[in-house]
């Protein structure tokens, strides 16, 4: 899962899948489902971060 304020959108207009709203203290985020198996002593915030940073390029290649 991965949240986005200001909401993602893309140049060609075409959506992104899988984007819902989600209210966090007071403000509307987008709420983008990706899902991944955690390995457990493997995987951190850092690894994390670059799979969104992947997803967000993949995304970007529709």
């Amino acid at each position: 899962m991965a949240y986005f304020l200001p909401h993602l959108s893309k140049q060609s207009r075409t959506g992104i899948p899988n984007l819902t709203p989600l209210k966090i203290d007071g403000k509307e985020y987008q709420q983008w489902s990706r899902h991944y198996e955690w390995r457990e002593g493997i995987d951190d915030l850092a690894v994390h971060y670059r799979r969104v940073e992947q997803w967000l390029l993949d995304e970007l290649k529709r």
